[in-house]
């Protein structure tokens, strides 16, 4: 079985050429039951997800008029891909017609990996520049460190302690040590 899915032009900006998959549609005679359509301003896309959770099955052929159609961003591109790919459904591609189902899928995983490698070393190298500038880590809330040393000072115990000031467990105990020390 054949099926289609597009989004339709429902936000102002924003225009999806859409004409040769609808001329597609037309002379092919497809059946209405066969064509899912959600707006573009659908971050759930439900035809969508009921098309490809409940009525396309394996060995069915999913016309569509981009690749990018079926997601919202990239991990949902990737999800979308492996469980048509796990599924045994084809996906044609009116827009990428030169590249078959697994190109597609085997690329982006790619650029996947590669993405967060350089995330990796972009949040690595932010943190070296943090330690050399001293200021890694979250500023302290001494209003808060002094009212809670107070508060213990006056008897308190480490769980009103707590919930009266906010401030973490480990936070109060590191400071108590301090002043412990001094």
């Amino acid at each position: 079985m054949i099926y289609a899915y597009m989004q339709e032009n429902t936000m102002r900006g924003i225009n999806i050429e859409n004409s040769s998959l609808i001329k597609l549609l037309q002379e092919s005679k497809m059946e209405e039951s066969q064509i899912f359509v959600d707006g573009i301003d659908s971050k759930e896309r439900p035809d969508l997800r009921k098309l490809i959770k409940t009525v396309i099955k394996s060995k069915d052929t999913l016309i569509v008029r981009s690749i990018g159609d079926i997601s919202n961003n990239f991990n949902d591109l990737i999800k979308t891909l492996t469980y048509l790919e796990k599924n045994g459904i084809e996906l044609v591609s009116l827009e990428e017609p030169e590249y078959a189902y697994e190109t597609y899928y085997l690329a982006l995983k790619d650029f996947m990996r590669i993405d967060s490698y350089w995330k990796d070393v972009k949040r690595i190298k932010g943190i070296e520049k943090a330690k050399l500038e001293g200021r890694l880590g979250r500023k302290k809330d001494t209003t808060k460190i002094s009212d809670a040393i107070k508060l213990y000072k006056l008897g308190y115990k480490i769980k009103d302690i707590k919930r009266i000031t906010g401030i973490s467990t480990s936070t109060l105990y590191r400071e108590l040590k301090n002043i412990d020390r001094e």
